[in-house]
């Protein structure tokens, strides 16, 4: 008889046993109710009868709730023991059947209902009701009260028992649970029937005392009752509702708050803390609709929820923002209102967030709304936005003490405050007790790897602009060493590149940087992988003895191009967050940079490069001169200019090959000399070479062409299978200025007429094209 849903599987779905309990359970109460109804007569059914079971019939589906517990029973209970009490026992079995029935057909259930549920709710209504009617055979001798007392414990004891170990039997074969773990939850449902014995006892009391009153009173007090309770349930929905936004929503939101501050590089917690300062705020200004705390509750925590409609490049901006950008910021809270105005929060969120940049005086954004008209929500978090603001230490403002941010908002209190909310301020600190904490400070895993991603995002843009224009690998370091010091411990900083053509060139390296350069150009391991990784190694740096941690971080550019970046780590720094910033912030800026300038100069030199000597060409001669004049316009330069005598006759008695030949060996030769440090060697063109010399006289420059003449004499050709040849040169040389405008012309055409002076003079000389003069030799000897 107590309120207990047996929502149980279809009946071809349980188990056999299942099915011969149900079975058993219906039978016996078909059984009990079959040997009752029969000694039901018709007097019986008058006057007290007939209200109590019409009242038992209506009441099926009505609980009442006892206050201080758990627990609940159905009104129809009260009726079926008060006709016990009252003497009815028979008419009490087959109504308490039959008000089970009726209540679990009023459930709601319908189609979904299995057809068992109602029999068995049947049969246990009136076995609990037979209970009943045996304990009550068990009623002690005593006076008119006692009596009552001890039957309407006797009759609820008996419902008690029976209702519960049929429940329990029935939910545990329908369910498959323990029967044991099932009587414990049911067993503390004692209360309730001890309640409806109470009330059975009163309500008979009553009919007996003033019968027509209780007759009529009763019914009103159920209706009554019903409308209590439908008002305490709607209210109870209410506040359930409540909770539930608060459970299905806070969590989310405070993740994303969480997300948004990590995202803008800003310390844990900033939303958290406007949140409790605004409702801080709140409770010292009285307010009390729920409407507006709750707007205040999640505005707070998504107040810059806009934010992640932003762009990296403007969140993360260090340095002022332009007309455009700004407009583009000042979005933010429109950005954010409309991403959660859907959100039923049943409280002006949206409102809140919209708003919240708004200003007393009508100087905010986005609508400059003036005084009341800005939302009272937006009014308060705007206050506490500001002082978390003010209070908070981040990479690029100090913290402001308590006192200066009091004084600040004083001072701008009926401007671009509420002065209400300002003149609320000192006293909602107090009740908040909020601790300000600065950038760094230990948050959850989560949050720091969105924020490493925020820092990293950070830097990665601040040192892609600021290696937009370098030029050479000095001015990438230079933007390394400028960007990088606010988020890197590092104090050192090395470049090496791999161009693939030649062994790995130092390019730059910082101060004191020498040793640790050293080491990572002699480290084999260094170039052995293609992808980019960070390696912590020990090297040697500053003094023999002194160690210091350093990291390499390997950096590719297309198939061509690898290089790395070498950074020291300042004494006691672990290197872990420099490592992870390195690998996402660092890296590909750097390498992009290293490999446009190493592409750069790369086009440079085949720019002003000869492809078939490896010697300058005429544009590099010309820049080299300009470089010269530029530095020093009375600058003395000396010129020897240099052609092979018989070229023509090489290529024409034995092919264009031997002619390329003898070029790249000339090439080769003069490489050799200009890597002493004292010439720079170019090709015109053809077979005709010029060599400057700095700041030299003519003495020098006649020595240096003897050198040059006999070096290039040594080398011998092999033309045919058998035949040899060693090269013949003319030189001439010229020494002085370069013109007002920079130009060596006349200094070259001096030179020119030297050359062709000695070539007039060689005693050895052949007419033009003819076949130069050959000798031959063991063709193993090694050649010159």
């Amino acid at each position: 008889m107590g309120d207990e849903a047996l929502t149980t599987r279809s009946w071809w779905r349980l188990t056999r046993a299942a099915r011969w309990v149900l079975g058993s359970i219906i039978g016996a109460g078909l059984v009990v109710v079959g040997l009752q109804l029969p000694q039901v007569t018709s007097d019986s059914l008058q006057g007290v009868a007939l209200f109590f079971i019409a009242m038992a019939l209506a009441t099926g589906s009505i609980t009442l709730s006892l206050p201080h517990t758990r627990t609940s029973f159905s009104l129809d209970t009260v009726f079926v023991l008060a006709l016990l009490l009252s003497g009815h026992l028979q008419i009490a079995v087959v109504v308490a059947g039959a008000s089970m029935a009726i209540g679990e057909l009023r459930s709601g259930e319908g189609a979904r209902r299995p057809w068992h549920t109602v029999p068995t709710n049947f049969a246990i209504g009136a076995l609990s009701a037979q209970a009943s009617v045996l304990a009550l055979s068990l009623q002690p001798a005593g006076g008119p009260g006692i009596g009552l007392a001890s039957a309407a414990l006797l009759v609820a004891l008996g419902s008690y028992v029976t209702n519960v170990a049929l429940v329990a039997l029935v939910v545990a074969v329908t369910r498959g649970a323990p029967v044991l773990q099932v009587l414990r939850g049911l067993a503390t449902t004692y209360p309730a029937f001890i309640g409806a014995g109470s009330l059975a006892a009163l309500l008979s009391l009553a009919v007996e005392v003033a019968p027509l009153l209780a007759l009529l009173a009763t019914p009103l007090l159920v209706v009554l009752y019903v409308s209590v309770h439908a008002w305490r349930e709607k209210v109870l929905a209410d506040e359930r509702h409540e909770r539930d936004i608060e459970l299905m929503y806070l969590p989310t939101v405070a993740a994303i708050a969480s997300a948004i501050e990590a995202r803008n590089a800003a310390d844990g917690g900033h939303h958290k803390r406007v949140q409790s300062l605004s409702l801080a705020l709140a409770e010292e200004m009285k307010i009390e609709d729920a409407a507006v705390l709750r707007a205040v509750r999640f505005g707070a925590l998504m107040h810059d929820l806009g934010r992640l409609a932003l762009p990296d490049s403007l969140l993360l901006k260090t340095g002022p923002l332009n007309p455009v950008e700004r407009r583009q910021l000042e979005m933010h809270p429109v950005l954010g209102a409309e991403l959660i105005r859907h959100i039923p929060f049943d409280a002006p969120v949206a409102e809140t967030i919209r708003y919240h940049h708004e200003q007393w005086d009508g100087g905010g954004y986005p609508e400059g709304l003036v005084g009341e008209a800005i939302p009272l929500p937006a009014r308060l978090v705007a206050v506490a936005e500001a002082v978390d603001t003010m209070m908070s230490k981040t990479h690029y403002s100090r913290a402001m003490s308590a006192a200066e941010m009091l004084a600040d908002v004083a001072s701008h209190s009926g401007t671009r405050y509420d002065p209400a909310v300002a003149a609320a301020l000192p006293a909602a600190i107090e009740r908040s007790a909020i601790r300000w904490i600065e950038v760094g400070a230990e948050t959850s895993a989560a949050f720091s790897a969105i924020a490493e991603g925020a820092v990293s995002q950070g830097l990665e843009l601040r040192l892609s602009d600021a290696l937009r224009a370098a030029r050479n690998a000095t001015e990438v370091l230079e933007a390394l060493s400028s960007v990088t010091p606010s988020v890197l411990p590092v104090d050192g900083w090395a470049l090496v590149q791999d161009s693939g053509v030649r062994d790995s060139e130092a390019l730059a390296c910082g101060d004191d940087m020498d040793a640790l350069l050293s080491a990572a150009r002699n480290d084999p391991a260094l170039f052995d992988g293609a992808h980019l990784r960070a390696d912590l190694d020990e090297v040697q740096a500053l003094a023999p003895c002194e160690k210091r941690r350093a990291l390499a971080l390997k950096l590719t550019a297309g198939k061509s191009w690898r290089g790395a970046v070498i950074f020291r780590l300042k004494s006691g720094a672990s290197g872990e967050l420099l490592a992870r910033a390195l690998a996402r912030a660092i890296a590909r800026p750097t390498a992009d940079t290293l490999a446009r300038i190493w592409r750069a100069e790369q086009g440079e030199r085949q720019a002003s490069t000869d492809l078939l000597t490896g010697l300058g060409n005429g544009l590099a001669f010309e820049r080299a001169i300009a470089a010269i004049h530029a530095h020093d316009s009375e600058a003395r330069v000396a010129l020897l200019a240099l052609d092979l005598d018989g070229f023509k006759g090489i290529n024409d008695h034995f092919g264009h090959h031997v002619g390329d030949l003898a070029l790249e060996r000339v090439g080769q030769r003069l490489t050799e000399v200009d890597s002493i440090g004292l010439t720079r060697s170019f090709r015109k063109g053809g077979d005709e070479f010029v060599i400057l010399v700095d700041d030299a006289e003519a003495a020098i420059a006649d020595r240096l062409a003897a050198t040059i003449r006999q070096r290039l004499e040594c080398i011998e050709l092999q033309v045919t299978a058998d035949e040899f040849l060693f090269l013949r040169t003319s030189v001439g040389t010229c020494c002085g200025t370069p013109d007002a405008s920079g130009s060596v012309d006349h200094l070259l055409q001096r030179a020119d007429a030297k050359m062709y002076e000695d070539k007039q003079a060689r005693p050895d000389r052949l007419p033009r094209g003819a076949r130069p003069e050959t000798h031959r030799h063991d063709p193993t000897a090694a050649t010159g």
